[in-house]
């Protein structure tokens, strides 16, 4: 996830690309859904940056399909966020605000260290 945000800084949207992909594939297998699915999300802010928004809807399919596959793992309220993390996702090319506002949102939360986040 590191080196896609530094990519997105630096402006390069196909490397971030390419390594929120990478973080998306490696929570994924490791099991973790959330992280997996703010990669997601920052993959397809990466895919809208770079005008390749027709993706989004096949990138919110996964993250729904994620939720369903992880719905017994997640904590109470876990799978309705994740599905309405994939619905902002699917809309994305044509309300980016609410993607981008979404995508800061959860940059926010992962930089509060973890013993100072609510439950």
């Amino acid at each position: 996830m590191f080196r896609g945000e530094q990519a997105t800084k630096d402006g390069d949207f196909r490397e971030a690309a390419f390594h929120f992909e990478r973080a998306a594939l490696g929570y994924e297998t490791l099991g973790d859904p959330f992280p997996a699915a703010e990669a997601t999300l920052e993959l397809g802010r990466c895919l809208l940056f770079s005008r390749r928004g027709e993706w989004l809807p096949k990138l919110a399919g996964r993250l729904a399909n994620l939720a369903r596959e992880e719905a017994a793992s997640l904590p109470p309220g876990g799978l309705v966020t994740l599905l309405v993390w994939a619905s902002i996702l699917r809309k994305g090319e044509a309300e980016p605000l609410a993607l981008v506002q979404l995508i800061r949102a959860r940059r926010r939360a992962r930089s509060v260290p973890r013993t100072e986040r609510p439950h």
